[in-house]
C-alpha cells in the first residue's frame, strides 16, 4: 500500500508539472482567430469594416521573434482596416538590439487605416516607446482620436 501511494504521488507530481509546463510554453503559442459579425443598423461606409484585436504578447517571456513573425503574417493575411493591440507587450526590459528588432517587426504589421494600442496592466514604460516607434497610436481617455 505504501508503494502504491508513493507511485501515485510521483505520478501526480510529474503530471501536474507537465500540465503546468504545457500551459506555460505551449498554450501561450496558439494564435486563435475568431470572427464576429455585426449586421444591425450599420452605416454603409462601415458595413465591411474589419477591426483586428490582439494582445498579451509578453515578448521575450513566452513569445519570441519567430512567434511574432507568425502573428504578423496571419494579421497581414487578414488585411484589417484597423488594428488594436490590447497591451502587455513587455514585462522585462530588452537590450537595444532586441528592442530595435521588435520595433521593426511591429512596423511590418499592416492595417489599411490605423494601428492603436492600449497600455497593459503589466507593461513596462519601454512598451509605450516601442509601440509609438512602430507606428501604433495610444488610446487613452484623455486623448482625442
Amino acid at each position: 500500500m505504501k508503494k502504491f501511494i508513493k507511485n501515485l504521488f510521483v505520478f501526480l507530481v510529474i503530471f501536474i508539472t507537465l500540465l503546468l509546463l504545457g500551459m506555460r510554453y505551449i498554450g501561450t503559442k496558439n494564435i486563435v482567430i475568431k470572427s464576429y459579425y455585426y449586421k444591425n443598423n450599420l452605416p454603409e461606409d462601415v458595413k465591411n469594416f474589419n477591426i483586428l484585436y490582439f494582445g498579451d504578447i509578453n515578448y521575450s517571456y513566452t513569445f519570441l521573434m519567430k512567434d511574432l513573425d507568425e502573428l504578423k503574417n496571419k494579421i497581414n493575411y487578414l488585411e484589417p482596416d484597423i488594428i488594436i493591440f490590447g497591451g502587455n507587450l513587455l514585462t522585462n526590459k530588452l537590450n537595444s538590439k532586441e528592442e530595435e528588432k521588435l520595433i521593426n517587426k511591429l512596423k511590418e504589421i499592416n492595417s489599411k487605416h490605423v494601428k492603436y494600442y492600449i497600455k497593459g496592466v503589466n507593461d513596462i514604460e519601454e512598451s509605450k516607446d516601442i509601440l509609438d516607434k512602430a507606428g501604433f497610436i495610444e488610446l487613452d481617455s484623455s486623448k482625442e482620436i
